[in-house]
């Protein structure tokens, strides 16, 4: 491993505005306020529970249109460390295959199927997936590092 620190991006999700705290590699820092939450994906909070499968198309419509913009304000190749107002088993979550499969298995409820393995998610807990979904897929991360 070279002696090069690595750029970390921290992402702070709060309950109606989130956090992106950036380290670059060369020690650069800036901060960014999204109007993004566990209560604010559509915008506002998810009202079914569990979500319905329109509330899921319109909150991945509103977080692709705050999060999209940060592809060019982001350093490549950052760490990816997610903190703040985490729902119970969404913490536990780290891959985006881990999360594309509870976030599958919210939409499959959303379409009237049985709840899957993981058991039915509660509107924050389907937030939180959604979010952490939209951001990998738009921004290329690939895993959640620790927040310590």
């Amino acid at each position: 491993m070279s002696g090069t620190p690595a750029a970390v991006v921290r992402l702070l999700l709060g309950s109606v505005r989130s956090e992106v705290l950036v380290s670059s590699a060369d020690g650069r820092r800036h901060a960014l306020t999204l109007a993004l939450g566990l209560d604010n994906v559509r915008p506002g909070p998810l009202r079914s529970e569990p979500p319905s499968a329109m509330e899921l198309e319109a909150a991945i419509e509103y977080v692709e249109n705050v999060v999209m913009p940060l592809a060019h304000q982001l350093p490549s190749g950052a760490l990816l460390h997610v903190e703040g107002e985490l729902p119970p088993g969404v913490e536990a979550l780290r891959s985006i295959e881990e999360i594309e499969a509870r976030f599958n298995e919210i939409v499959a409820v959303a379409h009237g199927r049985p709840a899957g393995r993981s058991g039915l998610a509660d509107r924050r807990q389907a937030s939180a997936v959604l979010i952490l979904r939209e951001w990998m897929h738009h921004l290329g991360f690939a895993a959640i590092g620790r927040g310590d």
